[in-house]
C-alpha cells in the first residue's frame, strides 16, 4: 500500500515543533494529565510544579507533525508573573486546565490566566480534569463546587476558547479527546465558539 499522501499545509507543518502550554490552579491535576497520556503514569502523589517541559510524539491522527513540547507551568506564588507569559508567548496552544469538582479552580484558570492567550492571540482549549470524582456528594458545599459540562462550554465560549474537553487522568476516559483537541486547535482545525459577549 502506498503511504498517504500529505497535504502542502500538513507538509508545512511536519517541520514544526508544536509547543502546548498547559496552566491552571495548583492540584487541579495538570501533571497527572501529562504523566497519564504521555507515560501511561498516574500517581496521586502531589508535588508542586515551577515549570516542567516534555518532549512527546504527536498523537496519532496528528502523526505527520514532527513532535510535540507539552509544559507544565507551575501555579505557586508568582509563578503567573515569571512565567506563564514567557511560555504562552512562544507556543502554540494554551490548554486551560481545571478540576470539574473546584470551581474555584474553574475561575482562577478563567480569570487569572485566559488574558495571557487574549494578551498574545494564542488558541485556547478549556480542559476539565479529575472527571472520575464526578458524583453524589454528601454535603451542599460539595455539590455546589462541581462543575457541570454545559457551565464549563459557557465559559469556553466567553472567552473564545475553540472548544471546552474533559477528562480523568485515572480512567483515561476522555483522555485522547483533549489532547486531539489540542492539536485540532493548535493548527486552526477548530473554529472558535462565537463570543456570547458574557451574557
Amino acid at each position: 500500500m502506498a503511504p498517504k499522501q500529505l497535504t502542502a499545509q500538513q507538509e508545512l507543518d511536519a517541520k514544526r515543533n508544536l509547543v502546548v502550554v498547559v496552566v491552571g490552579a495548583s492540584q487541579c491535576g495538570k501533571s497527572s494529565l501529562l504523566t497519564s497520556q504521555l507515560f501511561n503514569v498516574f500517581s496521586s502523589f502531589y508535588a508542586p510544579t515551577l515549570d516542567q517541559v516534555f518532549l512527546a510524539p504527536a498523537p496519532a491522527s496528528h502523526a505527520h507533525l514532527a513532535a510535540v513540547t507539552y509544559v507544565d507551568v507551575g501555579a505557586g506564588a508568582g509563578a503567573s508573573d515569571r512565567f506563564v507569559p514567557l511560555r504562552v508567548q512562544g507556543c502554540d496552544v494554551v490548554a486551560l486546565a481545571f478540576s470539574v469538582v473546584d470551581r474555584a479552580s474553574l475561575e482562577h484558570a478563567v480569570f487569572r490566566y485566559a488574558h495571557y492567550a487574549a494578551d498574545y492571540r494564542k488558541p485556547v482549549v478549556l480542559v476539565g480534569l479529575k472527571t472520575d470524582l464526578r458524583g453524589p456528594r454528601e454535603s451542599l458545599a460539595e455539590r455546589t463546587a462541581e462543575v457541570i459540562a454545559w457551565e464549563a462550554e459557557r465559559y469556553a465560549a466567553r472567552i473564545g476558547a475553540t472548544e471546552y474537553v474533559e477528562c480523568s487522568a485515572f480512567s483515561e476516559d476522555g483522555l485522547a479527546d483533549v489532547f486531539e483537541a489540542l492539536m485540532r486547535a493548535a493548527l486552526g482545525e477548530q473554529p472558535r465558539f462565537a463570543k456570547d459577549g458574557g451574557k
